[in-house]
């Protein structure tokens, strides 16, 4: 969870600071996905589910594996405690 919500407040700083952020892996899917939508739970307070669907929609094929959808999931009930 360090790891995701180091990547989430970072993304969040560069935003609040008009600052340009990019997010990506190795083919810009998975776990770029995981990233962005465990950000849209966090600061757009969208469920796990609304926000895998938010992104594969916009980005179809992101979160590839339910390890990642698993990954939001918690990420949620990180925020949430």
């Amino acid at each position: 969870m360090e790891q995701i919500d180091h990547a989430v407040e970072f993304i969040n700083e560069r935003i609040q600071n008009s600052e340009p952020v990019m997010v990506h892996c190795a083919a810009g899917i998975g776990r770029t996905g995981t990233i962005l939508a465990c950000y849209l739970v966090k600061y757009q307070k969208l469920s796990a589910k609304d926000s895998i669907e938010k992104v594969r929609k916009e980005r179809p094929g992101s979160i590839q594996s339910e390890s990642q959808e698993l990954a939001i999931s918690l990420y949620y009930k990180h925020i949430h405690n």
